[in-house]
C-alpha cells in the first residue's frame, strides 16, 4: 500500500519563523540605499593591531650609520610607513612581509596605513642612534556595526573633499548620516588654498562635527607710492610689471619677492618682502629723485650750464628767486649780462635739495657823478652805450675813454673827457658858464691883456691859476681881464690860496709866504707846548705835547690825591683825639701815621708832576727858540708890492 508523506507549507511555525528572519535581514539591509536622502555607506574598513616587540636584536645598517631603524613584519599586504619628521630611507620587501624603514634617532610619530585598514599610528619615544625598533602589525578579525552622523565644514565654505571609503566628491558644508563609526581621512581642497588631510572619528553616541580652517596660498601687497612703477620677481619667476594703485591692496601668491619701483627723475627703489597667507603686507617707499632746485638771484641775467660728467654747455632758463628742477650732479656755470663782467664757477646739485646762486655781477662799466652850478642840468655822452642810471646827475660809461656833455639851459655846454675803468665810480664837480658870462668873457677878450706876476719864498712851490698848475717858485703870465684863484702848494708846508682881480693892461704882483714866522711859533709853543713845532712842520712837537698833557695829568691827579689824603687824615687825628682807652688811642694813632704817609707821598707825586711838566715847557721853549726848523723861518724884512692899471698905480708895503 502506497503511502505519502504529506509536505509540510513553508508557513507552518518553524518555516515561517526562518522565513521571517530572512526578510527581516534583506530589510535591514537594503532600506538605507532605498529610503530617499540617506547617505552612502562607507566601506568598512579593518584596524590593524601594532604590537611592539623586544627581540633585542641590532640592525647595522651599512649606510646609515648614524640614524634609528624601524622594523616591521606584518601579513598586511601594501602596508606604508611614514613618520612626522621623515623617512630617511625605506628598506621595506613587502612580498616577504618585511618592512624596514631608516629614521632620524629622535622622538618622533609613526604612522601605518595600508587599503582596506585604518590607520594606526604610535610614538617612538626616546630614540638614539643605532637603535632598532620591532614591530609586529596583524590586522583585527573585529569588523565595525556602529553608525553615526557627521558634519563637515571649512572656512571658507565651498571647499570640495573626499572621505577615504566614500565614492563621490562633496562640498563644504555637508552632513553625513548614518554612516559606520570609524575613523575616516578626509581630503579638502579650495583654489588658491592650501590642501588639508584631516582624520575624523565618527561618534556613534553623538553627531560629530569637523571644522577645517583652509590656509590661503595667497596675500595682499599695498604700496603707497604714486605714479610709479612696480616690478616683481621669485626664484622661480623671472621679473615681471604688475599694475597697481597706489594704497590699494595687490593680490600675490604667498612666498618671497624681490621688488623694483621705478619713477622718472627718481632713483629706483629695491628689496624683498614677504607674503604671508591671508596677510596684508604694507609697502611704504619714499623714492630718492634724481634731480634737485636751483634759485638764482640775479636779475636780468643768462644762466648757462655744463654737467662736469659729460655734455656741451647749455642755456637754462630761469625767473630770479624761483626754483627751477634740475638733474642731480655737478655742473660748470657761467652767468652773463650785458655791460656787467660774467660770473663762472662750480655748483652741486643734490638730490631732493636747493641750491642757491646769488653771484655779485661786477659792472663793466663807470660811473660818473657831476655837481655843477645850473639848475635841472643833464649829462649825455656821444660815445657810449651803457645801460641808464635813475639818477639825473649820473651816467654810465663803457670802459674807456668817453666824452661826457653837460648842458644846461642857459648855460654853454662843457665837454669832459673821462677815462672809464670797469666798477670804478668817478665824481666830479663843474662850473657851467652862463650865456650872459660867456658873452661878457668874449668881450673882455678884446680888452687888452694884464701881466699877473705871482712869486714865493719857496722855489719849489707850485703855483696853480685856477686850479691848473703854471709853474714853481715865480711865474709871469698874460691874463684876460678877470678874477682869479692862485693857490701855492709845497710837500712840507702849508698851502696859500688867494683871489687876485687883474684889470685890462694892468700889471699884478702877488707874492705868497708859505715860510713859518718865528713870533708865530714862539708864541704858540709858550701857549701850548709842543705846537710851536707842529707849527713849523716838526714832528716832534707831538712828543712835546703828549709829554706836556701826560705830566699836567698826573699833576692834577696826584692833587686830587692830595686833597683826599689830608681829609682822611684829619678825620683819623679826630678819632684819636676822641679815643676812650689806651688800645683805641694806639689804634687811631697808627692809622694818623699811616694818612700821614699817604699825603706827603701824594704831595711828592704833585711836586713830580710839576718838575716833569716844567721840563717839557723848558726844553720845548728852547728847541724853537734855538733850532730852526727845516726850511728855516720868513724873512722878516720888509716887501713892497706894486701893480699898475688903468686906474693908475698901486703900491703895497708888508713888513
Amino acid at each position: 500500500m502506497h503511502s505519502e508523506t504529506p509536505l509540510e507549507s513553508p508557513f507552518t511555525a518553524p518555516g515561517a519563523l526562518f522565513a521571517s528572519l530572512w526578510l527581516f535581514v534583506m530589510c535591514a539591509l537594503l532600506l538605507p540605499a532605498l529610503l530617499p536622502g540617506s547617505a552612502a555607506q562607507a566601506q568598512v574598513l579593518r584596524q590593524m593591531e601594532v604590537e611592539r616587540v623586544t627581540n633585542n636584536r641590532a640592525f647595522v645598517f651599512q649606510d646609515y650609520p648614524g640614524y634609528a631603524a624601524v622594523y616591521i613584519e606584518s601579513s598586511i599586504p601594501n602596508l606604508s610607513i611614514a613618520s612626522n619628521l621623515d623617512v630617511i630611507a625605506d628598506l621595506s620587501d613587502p612580498a616577504s612581509g618585511v618592512y624596514r624603514v631608516i629614521i632620524l634617532p629622535r622622538p618622533q610619530a609613526l604612522y601605518f596605513r595600508a587599503p582596506g585598514y585604518m590607520e594606526a599610528r604610535m610614538s617612538t619615544g626616546v630614540l638614539n642612534a643605532r637603535q632598532v625598533i620591532e614591530l609586529r602589525i596583524d590586522p583585527q578579525d573585529r569588523s565595525i556595526t556602529d553608525t553615526g552622523d557627521l558634519l563637515i565644514r571649512s572656512e571658507p565654505s565651498g571647499a570640495a573633499f573626499t572621505v577615504e571609503g566614500l565614492p563621490g566628491t562633496y562640498s563644504t558644508p555637508h552632513s553625513f548620516t548614518n554612516i559606520i563609526a570609524q575613523t575616516y581621512n578626509i581630503r579638502v581642497e579650495l583654489p588658491d588654498h592650501e590642501t588639508k588631510h584631516v582624520i575624523v572619528r565618527v561618534d556613534p553616541l553623538r553627531p560629530t562635527v569637523r571644522d577645517v580652517v583652509l590656509t590661503p596660498t595667497f596675500g595682499f601687497l599695498n604700496l603707497n607710492t604714486p605714479n610709479a612703477t612696480l616690478f616683481l620677481a621669485t626664484d622661480e619667476v623671472p621679473q615681471y610689471r604688475v599694475t597697481y594703485t597706489p594704497n590699494r591692496s595687490i593680490r600675490l601668491d604667498t612666498g618671497t619677492y624681490s621688488y623694483r619701483i621705478s619713477r622718472p627723475n627718481y632713483e629706483d627703489e629695491t628689496g624683498r618682502f614677504t607674503i604671508e597667507p591671508g596677510r596684508t603686507s604694507m609697502l611704504e617707499v619714499s623714492l630718492r629723485p634724481t634731480y634737485g632746485f636751483l634759485v638764482v638771484n640775479t636779475p636780468d641775467a643768462q644762466l648757462f650750464l655744463r654737467n662736469t660728467a659729460g655734455g656741451d654747455e647749455r642755456l637754462q632758463p630761469y625767473q630770479r628767486q624761483q626754483p627751477v628742477q634740475i638733474d642731480a650732479g655737478t655742473y660748470s656755470f657761467r652767468i652773463q649780462r650785458n655791460f656787467f663782467q660774467p660770473v663762472s664757477g662750480n655748483i652741486t646739485i643734490r638730490p631732493g635739495e636747493t641750491s642757491f646762486l646769488a653771484p655779485e655781477l661786477s659792472p663793466d662799466f663807470a660811473t660818473l657823478r657831476v655837481r655843477a652850478n645850473a639848475p635841472n642840468f643833464q649829462l649825455r655822452a656821444t660815445d657810449s652805450n651803457a645801460p641808464a642810471t635813475n639818477n639825473r646827475s649820473e651816467i654810465n660809461l663803457e670802459r674807456g675813454l668817453r666824452t661826457v656833455v653837460v648842458s644846461a639851459q642857459g648855460y654853454a655846454d662843457l665837454s669832459l673827457r673821462v677815462n672809464a675803468r670797469p666798477g670804478e665810480r668817478i665824481d666830479t664837480t663843474v662850473v657851467l658858464e652862463s650865456l650872459a658870462a660867456r658873452q661878457d668873457r668874449q668881450r673882455r677878450e678884446q680888452l687888452p691883456r694884464g701881466i699877473l706876476n705871482v712869486s714865493t719864498d719857496m722855489p719849489d712851490a707850485e703855483i696853480f691859476i685856477n686850479g691848473e698848475r703854471r709853474g714853481q717858485g715865480e711865474i709871469s703870465i698874460s691874463v684876460v681881464p678877470d678874477s682869479y684863484e692862485v693857490e701855492v702848494r709845497h710837500p712840507h708846508l702849508s698851502r696859500q690860496k688867494i683871489r687876485v682881480t687883474v684889470g685890462s693892461a694892468a700889471v699884478v704882483d702877488q707874492n705868497l709866504v708859505l715860510l713859518p714866522s718865528k713870533g708865530q711859533a714862539v708864541l704858540l709853543s709858550a701857549l701850548l707846548p709842543g705846537t710851536g713845532h707842529l707849527y713849523t712842520n716838526r714832528n716832534r712837537g707831538y712828543f712835546y705835547l703828549a709829554g706836556a698833557a701826560a705830566a699836567a695829568g698826573f699833576t692834577v691827579w696826584a692833587r686830587f690825591d692830595y686833597l683826599a689824603a689830608g681829609e682822611r687824615y684829619e678825620n683819623a687825628q679826630l678819632r684819636y683825639q676822641q679815643a676812650s682807652s689806651l688800645e683805641d688811642a694806639a689804634r687811631f694813632r697808627a692809622d694818623v701815621l699811616k694818612e700821614f704817609g699817604n699825603q706827603s707821598t701824594a704831595y711828592d707825586n704833585m711836586m713830580l708832576g710839576l718838575a716833569v711838566f716844567g721840563g717839557v715847557y723848558a726844553v720845548q721853549m728852547l728847541d724853537v727858540l734855538i733850532l730852526r726848523p727845516r726850511y728855516g723861518y720868513r724873512d722878516s724884512r720888509q716887501t713892497v708890492q706894486a701893480g699898475f692899471g688903468p686906474q693908475g698905480a698901486s703900491l703895497t708895503l708888508r713888513f
